[in-house]
This record gives C-alpha cells, sequence and structure tokens, in this order.
C-alpha cells in the first residue's frame, strides 16, 4: 500500500505521507469528522499565511469619490477603481483584511467594500460631518470614526453595519483614531488634546494635550501613543501608563500620517514632502526618501517597505524602509488616504476572538 493511502481501522481512518498543502505531511490516527476539522483547519491557516503574504493596498481618490486596489505582490493596480462616497479620505481594514471602510468626508458617510468580491456592502453609513481618519478594534467588531466636523467620534457596528448610539463627544476637530491592542481604549487626535475613549462606556477623557492644533497622526502599541502635530512640526511617544513624553520629531511642519512598526516611527511631512523614520524611543531622525514637490496623504507599511499616498502625483510612492529612490504606482484623482489602508501595522493583528464579518 502506498505511503498516500489510507487504512481503516475500527473506525478510525490512518493518513500516511499525503499532500503537504493538506496535511502538512502529518502523520495522524483520527475519526472522520476530526480529520475533516483538522483539514480545515489547516486549510484556513494557510488561506491566512497566503493572505499575510501578498496583501493588497486599499487608496481613496479624493478627487474623483473612487478606491484603486494595489496587489503589493506585484504592485499593479487591479480592475476598475470602486467607486464610493464624495471626497474619500480615510481608510481602514479588519483584522481579517474581509472589509476595508471608507470615510467620505463631503457625504458624512461610511462606505463598506467586501474584499472577496471588490464591491461595496449595501447603502453608505451616515456618521457625522467631515469624517476623516478611523479603526477598527482588534475583535474586528467595532469601527471608530473620526467626525471633524462635528467634533465627535462615531461607533459602527460591523456585523449590522449601523451606528452604535449617539456619537461620543470629543472637543476640538477629531482628525486621527487609534484602537489599543486590547480594544478597551481608543485614542483620537484632536486639535484640543489627544483624548482616550474607555470603549466600554463610550466616554472622552483628555489622555494629554502636550500639543498645538493640528495633531493628525495617531498610531499606539503595547507601551505607547504615538501622534505628531502638523503645525508645530512635533511628534511624541507618550507612555500608556502615564509619564514624561520623548519627542521624536521636532520643527518637521505638516506631518499628515505617522504608522509603526517594532522599532521604528515612520511619518509622511507634507510641507517637505519628506518621509522620516525615527527610533520609537527617540534618536536623530533619518529622512528615507523626498517626494516634493508633492504633498504625500497619509502612509502605511508592508513588510520592508513604506507606502504613501502622493495626490499631485495621482500615485502612490513605494518608499524602502532603509531607504533609496521611490517608486510610484499609478492610481486615481487625488489620492489621500488616511489610516491603515494595508494592514500591516504593528498594532493590527489577528485576533482569535474576530467576531466581525
Amino acid at each position: 500500500m502506498s505511503a498516500n493511502s489510507a487504512t481503516l481501522r475500527g473506525g478510525e481512518r490512518r493518513f500516511g505521507t499525503v499532500n503537504p498543502a493538506v496535511f502538512l505531511q502529518t502523520q495522524a490516527v483520527c475519526r472522520p469528522k476530526l480529520c475533516q476539522k483538522v483539514a480545515l483547519l489547516i486549510g484556513s491557516m494557510l488561506a491566512q499565511v497566503g493572505a499575510e503574504a501578498a496583501p493588497f493596498a486599499y487608496i481613496a481618490n479624493r478627487t474623483d469619490g473612487t478606491v484603486s486596489i494595489i496587489d503589493l505582490a506585484s504592485d499593479t493596480v487591479l480592475g476598475n477603481p470602486i467607486a464610493v462616497g464624495n471626497g474619500p479620505v480615510g481608510v481602514a481594514l479588519n483584522p481579517k483584511r474581509s472589509r476595508v471602510y471608507v470615510t467620505n468626508s463631503d457625504d458624512g458617510t461610511v462606505s463598506v467594500i467586501e474584499t472577496s468580491n471588490n464591491t461595496v456592502v449595501g447603502d453608505p453609513i451616515v456618521v457625522g460631518t467631515s469624517p476623516l481618519g478611523m479603526a477598527v478594534n482588534p475583535s474586528g467588531s467595532r469601527v471608530y470614526v473620526a467626525n471633524s466636523g462635528s467634533q465627535s467620534v462615531s461607533v459602527i457596528n460591523a456585523t449590522t453595519n449601523s451606528v452604535v448610539g449617539s456619537p461620543i463627544a470629543v472637543p476640538g476637530m477629531v482628525r486621527g483614531i487609534a484602537v489599543s491592542l486590547s480594544g478597551a481604549q481608543v485614542y483620537a487626535a484632536s486639535s484640543d488634546a489627544v483624548y482616550v475613549i474607555d470603549a466600554a462606556s463610550n466616554t472622552a477623557t483628555v489622555f494629554t494635550n502636550q500639543l498645538g492644533a493640528g495633531v493628525w497622526g495617531i498610531a499606539v502599541d503595547s507601551t505607547q501613543v504615538y501622534f505628531a502635530d502638523s503645525t508645530t512640526g512635533h511628534a511624541y511617544a507618550y507612555p500608556i501608563a502615564g509619564g514624561g513624553a520623548t519627542t521624536l520629531l521636532s520643527g518637521d511642519l505638516g506631518v499628515a500620517g505617522i504608522a509603526i512598526d517594532d522599532l521604528f516611527v515612520y511619518a509622511a511631512v507634507s510641507s517637505s514632502g519628506f518621509i522620516i523614520k525615527v527610533s520609537k524611543f527617540g534618536g536623530t531622525p533619518a529622512p528615507l526618501a523626498s517626494l516634493a514637490p508633492s504633498q504625500p496623504a497619509g502612509l502605511a507599511l508592508n513588510g520592508d517597505y513604506v507606502y504613501v499616498p502622493d495626490p499631485q502625483g495621482n500615485s502612490v510612492s513605494k518608499i524602502s524602509k532603509a531607504g533609496g529612490l521611490p517608486t510610484s504606482i499609478i492610481v486615481g484623482q487625488g489620492p489621500a488616504s488616511f489610516g491603515n489602508f494595508i494592514g500591516d501595522n504593528v498594532d493590527f493583528i489577528f485576533s482569535d476572538g474576530f467576531d466581525g464579518p
């Protein structure tokens, strides 16, 4: 009998060396139902690994009201742009990358894209005035939307695609959102201060007001909150547990987005066109590339690269984390994607407790 054949013994099924893509060359004894479950689990794990290896970037094209999809395995645009609402500027993926949420700033709505077929799901979700950044919690069950024109944060139930309760009052012009790894806290970057929202009670309190009036980019990991002020050109790392802040950047006016990996903070500076890398614990910032005279509008990470929307060039620039000349990928008109439009930042993790769509 060949190594790939199966023998039956007392209702059990014994597998020898089979297709490694299905059973990973396991030598296992199991009952039929258990074998089926193991196969499904392994298939799911392999599918997840495939998704991790070649994710997609979802780029909001503000001028023409569409979203372009970039296959990051080949850095090519897939198909035609997806029509959403007017003035799309914010993008967030859920932890399984099964849905993409897009803020339509001119409409006061959020569009939902199903990634299995790249089509818009249902009607746009009405939120507050001029929504900008947003983020999905680690379980995928809630989407938090920064309403820059109505001093609030809307909460969307990701299962029903409906707004939960009344908007959360957050003073100032709210632009950026980041959710803690536990999902218990939501950090909102406002022109007034950085606020922390208790996800259980949906109430906001001041986290820190050590900033100017232009906080835009914000990110969080297990120990620190990172935020940048576009008007003063300062970026800070602030301990979640409290204590003094570390100044990461100083004088880089117009920081239009930040992202983090295990060791570094990456910032897009719209005034100079520079993309900058600095240690999460401070030190000398290192310019990676210049997009001048263009003004970058957001950034996200994937593996060894930084991807930056360039509204002047109607493109997305791909830049090595080690620095060097950027390469351009042509997308739609006026791309500006604030948020995690790829889903490969350190604070974007797969959750076994995922209960969203």
